[in-house]
């Protein structure tokens, strides 16, 4: 990163000093502008030593910084024009404003809590041999810590700065009792939230061991459902409490524990494949965590990790990580290596995860790594009370080997040489590095694009400048540039009809014809979830080929028209393209999906509300319910994709006419630019001597400095 563009950024803060806004405090959080959250990112960088370890924060640093000196540029050259600024703020504000977020997905007792306890820092999470329920928790930083819970019946409850009372609710919230751990918590809870008593419940208890296979007593089932009410389950957990610099801007999800029989749940399914308003994936990153001490090469493993990846879409299994942990156990670091190698071999090649996302970590050694600060005598100091005291034994259990190898090592026992050890075994900073290079790698594209739409604008301004001053300096002639004006007005217009017709729906739809083949499959298909995943992943081709679409559009009308903009002053780059995409998108009306009331980002391909994921009453009946739900999946789909049809007609047309309009009103402007410039230079010349017109012309030149010696 440049020193004068920080440097740049840091003056701008000062010049325009804004009152600091904390967004985690707020009740009801204030807008706060993409320039006033940069300059406050700008601001809270300087105390933060973040940059060297955290990939996110160095970017949104960098895009900060920016986004502050595109501003600067523009108000210093008293620049009016919006160009390209909507999609520069768009795009910049999931850097600005979003996270980097991390789902955590794995079996009972694959070290899940444990692993973001190490993140927090503290032991919030009940760890342990847990089942969890159906609930989803979000953890991301924040001055203060505070807990907020949706409950199934609608209500929420809130905990603020009481960390103790936070983790007593927490473990009531999302820890199971020992009794209740072999039920199957998720579809009973299910079951309550959709309005089933007991005796409903029951009905559907073959049903559902079937396909959950377990089966337990019916005792059991009814002790639970009488403890448990709609207002007693939580739907969502959402936490913000401290991180370290490291993790600042990471938003960690815990989903739900996954059982013995495997599968993806319903929930964390569709979270998988969420996007936000401006169709960006929510879930960066998936890491999958598996006990590195149960036997890599045991079929029941396979078959687990089997069915995890079945209930993944094509778009999830590419942001899969598969990480071993509980690396400190002596049987894994003396197998380790062939353990990995195993893993690679077994899994890597089946499921189509690359082998550089593979590791292992210990995530205790970690946190005892980030708390304790003088490690020589580590062993014999007292259990800390943010940590739990088994969990405290195993680290301090292993000091005599951390020791005995500091001596194979040949070094002396130091805090140092404990904290290299420590490292090794631990293996954090490579897990670390894994995902920041994926972040990197993920967020580039974004990342250029704004900086290629900042560098397009000043170019755009810069080529500006210089036509007034050369029609100033009498280099251009006026009446020559307002007849170019007029032809190129002709044949942009012209273009445009044609890229019409190219962008014609009749030529785009038979892009979408791999829904009605996909669909024809369903019937095959042999369980409900799978169904379910298909309906997503259709759903997730669909909206991606739908972006490619749009893409290309948007690629075609920028390059025809921006090609031919190299001589005239009726230049055209500074159309934001972008921005009149998401106007047809935003403009055109949403068609819901049938007994939905969600909009086209939010929708499901399925069928209506009412008909609900149904659990047969018999263990026999089991075909019929998947074939009578199959029926509603297809037809529910199939009218879907007629909506889908007409939205991405309405938005097609809409776009070309926002063109249109644009084109219009730039001609305009540049026409009436040209005539006030040349009354302008009239007066000037009718003046006794040629100052205000040289000074004018010095003004300009000004302006022009600032955009040439731009640090962008």
């Amino acid at each position: 990163m440049k020193k004068s563009t920080t440097e740049k950024a840091s003056k701008a803060i000062k010049k325009h000093k804004t009152k600091e806004i904390s967004f985690s405090q707020s009740n009801e959080p204030k807008e706060v502008s993409i320039i006033d959250r940069a300059k406050e990112i700008v601001s809270k960088s300087k105390s933060a030593n973040q940059t060297d370890t955290n990939e996110f924060c160095r970017m949104q640093q960098e895009i900060a910084e920016k986004i502050i000196e595109y501003d600067r540029i523009r108000k210093e050259c008293e620049i009016t024009d919006n160009a390209q600024s909507a999609t520069i703020h768009r795009l910049a504000k999931p850097f600005l404003e979003g996270h980097f977020t991390l789902a955590v997905v794995g079996k009972t007792s694959s070290g899940k809590s444990t692993f973001i306890n190490t993140l927090i820092g503290d032991n919030l999470f009940p760890t342990g041999r847990f089942q969890t329920t159906s609930t989803l928790a979000f953890i991301e930083q924040g001055d203060k810590v505070k807990m907020e819970t949706l409950f199934c019946d609608g209500h929420e409850e809130i905990i603020f700065d009481d960390i103790q009372k936070i983790k007593e609710r927490l473990k009531q919230l999302i820890a199971i009792p020992e009794e209740y751990r072999h039920l199957p918590i998720y579809d009973i809870n299910l079951l309550i939230s959709g309005g089933d008593d007991i005796v409903e419940i029951l009905k559907k208890k073959k049903g559902i061991e079937e396909r959950t296979h377990r089966q337990t007593d019916e005792s059991l089932w009814k002790r639970y459902v009488n403890c448990h009410e709609k207002k007693d389950i939580a739907k969502e957990v959402h936490i913000t409490c401290r991180l370290s610099d490291e993790y600042r801007g990471w938003r960690i999800i815990d989903t739900p524990g996954i059982g013995t029989s495997g599968g993806i749940q319903e929930a964390t399914q569709k979270l998988f494949d969420k996007r936000d308003n401006d169709g960006n994936k929510m879930i960066d990153a998936i890491v999958f965590l598996h006990d590195g001490t149960d036997n890599i090469e045991d079929d029941r493993a396979y078959e687990f990790m089997e069915r995890i990846v079945k209930g993944l879409t094509e778009n999830a299994k590419k942001r899969l990580f598969f990480v071993l942990t509980k690396a400190s156990d002596l049987t894994f670091r003396t197998y380790k290596d062939q353990t990995m190698q195993l893993a690679k071999e077994l899994y890597a090649k089946s499921f189509k995860i690359p082998e550089e996302r593979f590791t292992y970590i210990d995530s205790l050694l970690e946190r005892l790594n980030n708390e304790v600060k003088d490690k020589k005598f580590y062993g014999k100091l007292e259990c800390p009370s943010n940590w739990d005291s088994n969990e405290w034994k195993l680290m301090t259990a292993l000091y005599p080997e951390i020791k005995d190898q500091i001596k194979k090592n040949g070094k002396q026992l130091t805090s140092d040489a404990v904290e290299a050890i420590v490292n090794e075994w631990s293996n954090f900073g490579h897990f670390k590095s894994i995902l920041n290079n994926f972040l990197r790698d993920e967020k580039a594209i974004a990342y250029n694009t704004i900086c290629n739409l900042i560098e397009e604008d000043c170019l755009g301004f810069k080529n500006e400048l210089e036509d007034e001053i050369a029609i100033l300096e009498k280099k251009k002639n006026i009446q020559e540039e307002k007849e170019k004006l007029s032809q190129k007005s002709i044949k942009y217009h012209d273009l445009l009809n044609r890229l019409k017709r190219e962008a014609s729906i009749d030529k785009i739809w038979p892009e979408f014809n791999f829904i009605d083949e996909r669909i024809s499959t369903f019937r095959k298909i042999e369980s409900i979830d799978l169904i379910e995943k298909e309906c997503i992943q259709i759903q997730d081709d669909a909206e991606d080929k739908e972006r490619i679409i749009l893409e290309n559009i948007k690629i075609e009308f920028k390059k025809y028209i921006t090609n031919d903009n190299q001589e005239s002053f009726a230049r055209f780059k500074m159309i934001d393209f972008d921005d009149l995409m998401r106007k047809a998108i935003d403009e055109t009306p949403k068609i819901f999906v049938p007994g939905e009331t969600e909009t086209k980002k939010g929708r499901l391909w399925k069928p209506d509300k009412e008909i609900v994921k149904r659990y047969p009453t018999e263990k026999d009946d089991a075909i019929g319910i998947r074939e009578h739900y199959t029926a509603h999946v297809i037809r529910g789909i199939r009218q879907e994709k007629e909506n889908f049809k007409k939205e991405l007609t309405s938005i097609v047309e809409r776009y070309c006419n926002l063109i249109n309009g644009e084109l219009e009103n730039k001609c305009q402007n540049a026409d009436s630019k040209l005539q006030q410039i040349e009354v302008q230079l009239q007066q000037l010349e009718t003046q006794l001597d040629s100052r205000n017109k040289d000074k004018q012309i010095a003004d300009l030149k000004t302006k022009l400095e600032i955009i040439e010696k731009r640090e962008l």
